[in-house]
């Protein structure tokens, strides 16, 4: 019985000198939460999160990488708003498209013009960037928001020294995509990125991500693909 005891009782010294040690849901979850903190970093101090390498969801559905213009450009008098995103900001009222008429026609017999792209308060107050001189480049802020500090480890994958943590993390719609949404229409060979961000997600749900973690000589750290924690980055 004593020497079950002392075995028992050396346990934690043996795991430490050998690394025996598994990475707990507990563990894990700990250094996650730690990582999402946004704490003041660096020499400069910067408010920012931690190294929280593969926490995302899917970019296409986070963020829309097309963009709209203002200011003026050259268009046909008498065609239909021909982009897809104007057209749809235009009846949420994010934007107003004004189409000047001017004589004459061009080769395929239509009026040209000029159509003018102006943010209304409501746009000014949502949030896009814009950026530019003449003519505006605007980019749609994120159509979908992820909601990280709800995240749900669903299970761990390991050996001695590595693990994979996989996580599920809630995401939702926001208010601009939920009113965009109606707007959303395939065209047939393809839809645009925000489109595709609307038309393929619901209003909400979970996409699936992995954290890797790797042991070192003080415990587990979080690491990218090349095995760097934030201690090898700071």
């Amino acid at each position: 019985m004593k020497r079950v005891v002392i075995i028992l009782s050396l346990l934690p010294l043996f795991c430490m000198t050998v690394g025996c040690t598994k990475l707990s849901r507990r563990e894990a979850k700990h250094q996650i939460d730690e990582a999402l903190k946004v704490t003041p970093r660096g020499s400069k101090k910067i408010p920012m999160r931690g190294y929280l390498p593969g926490f995302k969801i899917d970019e296409d559905g986070v963020y829309s990488i097309n963009n709209f213009r203002l200011g003026t450009d050259k268009t046909f008098a008498n065609d239909v708003i021909w982009a897809p995103l104007d057209n749809a900001l235009e009846k949420t009222g994010y934007i107003t498209i004004n189409v000047l008429k001017r004589p004459g026609t061009n080769r395929y017999g239509l009026g040209e013009g000029e159509q003018i792209v102006a943010l209304t308060e409501k746009g000014r107050n949502a949030g896009f960037e814009c950026y530019g001189d003449s003519r505006l480049q605007c980019n749609l802020p994120p159509l979908i928001e992820a909601q990280e500090n709800a995240y749900e480890i669903t299970g761990i994958s390991q050996d001695e020294v590595r693990a994979k943590v996989n996580i599920l993390i809630p995401w939702k719609l926001t208010p601009l995509a939920i009113e965009l949404k109606p707007y959303a229409s395939t065209h047939g060979t393809y839809e645009e990125y925000w489109e595709k961000a609307l038309l393929y997600h619901a209003e909400s749900g979970k996409s699936p991500t992995t954290i890797l973690f790797q042991k070192f000589d003080d415990g587990w750290r979080i690491v990218d693909e090349n095995g760097k924690s934030e201690k090898d980055v700071n």
